[in-house]
Parts: C-alpha cells; sequence; structure tokens
C-alpha cells in the first residue's frame, strides 16, 4: 500500500503541475501541493446540502430562542461515521485514551452519555461497549435529528486523516465539535474556542467536557458561531458559488 501511495502521490503531483487551474478542499493537501512547488494552487470550503425546513426550525430553537431543557439527565456525546480508516483509529484512541481519562474524572463519567452512531458492532472494541456511560445506536433513522440534539460532538482523529466533510455538516446543525489538530490542519476555518474546540491529549478532550457540563453557555455560544461558520462559508449557495465564479473566468 505504501509503494502503491508513493507513486500515486507522485502521479498526482504531475497532474496538477500539467493543469491550468489548479485547487483543493482539503487545506492540508493544499499546502502539501504547495510544497511540491506546484503554484497558484487556491483552496475551496467544502459545501454542505441544504438543511430541511423542520431541521432548521429546531436548530433555531435550540442556538437563539433559549428552548435548551435545563432539566437533561445526561450530557449527550456523538461520535459518528461507519469504521472506515478514520474512524477505526477515533473509536481506537476513544477507548484507549479518552475512556481512562474519563474513568478517572467522576464527574464527567457520571454526568455524560457517548452515543455511537453509524456503524455497526466490532469485535475490537467490545471493551468501548461495556461501559455504562457508552451507548451504541449503530445506524439510526434521523441523522440530523441525533446532530441537533447533540451537547458535543467527538472528532478526535489521532492521525492526519482527516474528517473535514463531517465536520463541516455538524456546522450545519450547530454542533458544539470537539476535534484534533490534524483536523484543524485540513480545515482552516476552525477555530479553537470560537466555532469549536482542539485538543492535544486525551486529558483536555475530558477537561473540556468538564467545562462545558459547567458552562452551558460557553457551550451555547459555539454552537452558535459554528452555525454562522456554516451559512458564510460552506452553505451550497456560498461555497459553490465561488467554483461557478471561477468556472465561468475559465471559460
Amino acid at each position: 500500500n505504501l509503494y502503491i501511495n508513493y507513486f500515486s502521490q507522485k502521479k498526482i503531483i504531475r497532474l496538477y503541475k500539467n493543469c491550468d487551474f489548479k485547487a483543493h478542499v482539503s487545506y492540508d493537501y493544499y499546502n502539501f501541493l504547495k510544497q511540491k512547488k506546484i503554484e497558484k494552487i487556491k483552496y475551496y470550503n467544502h459545501p454542505v446540502e441544504d438543511i430541511k425546513l423542520e431541521h432548521k426550525d429546531m436548530i433555531n430553537k435550540k442556538l437563539f430562542k433559549g428552548n435548551e431543557n435545563n432539566i437533561k439527565k445526561k450530557f449527550k456525546i456523538i461520535m459518528v461515521g461507519k469504521l472506515s480508516t478514520i474512524t477505526y483509529l477515533q473509536y481506537e484512541y476513544l477507548q484507549n485514551e479518552i475512556i481512562p481519562e474519563i474513568v478517572n474524572n467522576k464527574f464527567v463519567k457520571n454526568n455524560i452519555e457517548i452515543r455511537l452512531i453509524g456503524s455497526g458492532k466490532d469485535n475490537d472494541f467490545i471493551k468501548l461497549y461495556s461501559y455504562k456511560f457508552v451507548n451504541h445506536l449503530g445506524y439510526v433513522n434521523d441523522f440530523e435529528k441525533e446532530l441537533i440534539e447533540s451537547d458535543l460532538y467527538l472528532c478526535p482523529s489521532p492521525q492526519p486523516l482527516g474528517s473535514r466533510s463531517r465536520l463541516n455538516e455538524g456546522m450545519a446543525y450547530g454542533c458544539c465539535i470537539s476535534t484534533s489538530i490534524f483536523d484543524q490542519a485540513a480545515d482552516p476555518n476552525l477555530i479553537s474556542g470560537l466555532n469549536c474546540f482542539i485538543s492535544k491529549t486525551p486529558k483536555e478532550y475530558v477537561e473540556i467536557i468538564e467545562k462545558l457540563i459547567k458552562n452551558p453557555s460557553i457551550k451555547i455560544s459555539v454552537m452558535q458561531n459554528a452555525y454562522k461558520t456554516y451559512q458564510s462559508k460552506f452553505k451550497k449557495s456560498i461555497a459553490c458559488s465561488d467554483y461557478e465564479n471561477d468556472i465561468i473566468s475559465l471559460l
């Protein structure tokens, strides 16, 4: 696989050098190509599909009308995705690195529910499923509702494989996102403390959870800014018009 990847990268670089117009939607890959002496390359934001009207109403009630239920039993944390390479690594990181930190923090352990969404069970994560505060939901009927009703969208990428598009979608639904420096490198729109939280260590993820449980106003502020980032950067009409204008100018 490394052999194939090496020659694939070389071929991609050759193709890019021969193009009249060069662009990419992943910021880390954009920077990689620039390092390979590919000049005049443009970065594009990733467009997110339009939100349905009923979901827009739910988002607005939660973010801007103070309609959040203050008598919550548990702080709802979601992790999403099929068990592809990146999601598998996130599950592994959660099970082996983050969960032990949660167990050591009784306040967090007693006040959270981690909801695993979008994948079947895997024998490699039997230990993860065994914790009382972990709820494996698998495939759900209303994925958007899970996004909107979450308190935290956890995306703990331990390696630079990228979860950019799923995080952009999370912002579209007003999620409070907790992710890694690797995902931030793939999307310059992720600003820690403003529209998301960026962590470097397992303990930092748990510290952020504790802070958000104790200070719900911080969570709401980050959610609002995440939604505003979607509206100004990732909304289909905004992001796609950037592509369209450049294509028209080329023609």
